[in-house]
């Protein structure tokens, strides 16, 4: 139980407005809401700061995890259809609907992040190990995957919209046909 309170102790106090932040931003995302696409990227933008820096050197190990979670985050995307039940609205924004995977997958990052901190801490010479590196990057790759494809998929609702929207261009006229 002390080790518990030493972590916590000892975590750098930037650390719990980051969490509160994730949870709020999370929870908000699982409600049905009104976005722009502009604010699509910003899930994405957040998982990109929490997890990159966290990769480690090992190029083989790291990669080896990274296409794993690349291709699982792929695959999660096309079995959950995330944007199945987006639709734009008139106003120009998207409407979309409430989903707990955001939270999930913010809480996940948190965790993997906190986790290799403490690892740092307490027993730097484990970060380095095999195990630990694809852990990370197998995440990483994951969340990372996800986030980015999820949004993807919402702005190509917004796409197809301005694609159908859009009157039909006329033929140009020829310079000979104009007086």
């Amino acid at each position: 139980m002390s080790t518990i309170i030493v972590t916590v102790t000892h975590t750098p106090l930037w650390v719990w407005p980051l969490l509160v932040f994730l949870i709020v931003r999370g929870l908000q995302m699982t409600r049905r809401r009104e976005v722009t696409t502009r604010s699509l990227w910003l899930p994405p933008l957040i998982g990109i700061v929490l997890a990159v820096h966290r990769l480690s050197p090992d190029v083989p190990t790291t990669m080896i995890g990274l296409l794993t979670g690349i291709a699982l985050g792929s695959l999660a995307v096309a079995i959950l259809r995330p944007a199945r039940h987006t639709r734009r609205l008139a106003n120009g924004r998207l409407e979309l609907a409430g989903d707990w995977m955001s939270l999930l997958l913010f809480m996940v990052l948190f965790g993997v992040n906190y986790a290799h901190g403490v690892l740092e801490a307490m027993a730097p010479s484990l970060v380095t190990t095999w195990p630990v590196s694809l852990g990370v990057s197998l995440t990483t790759g994951f969340v990372m995957t996800y986030l980015i494809l999820r949004s993807l998929c919402h702005w190509a609702v917004a796409r197809r919209y301005y694609r159908t929207a859009r009157p039909p261009q006329t033929a140009r006229t020829s310079p000979q046909g104009r007086s």
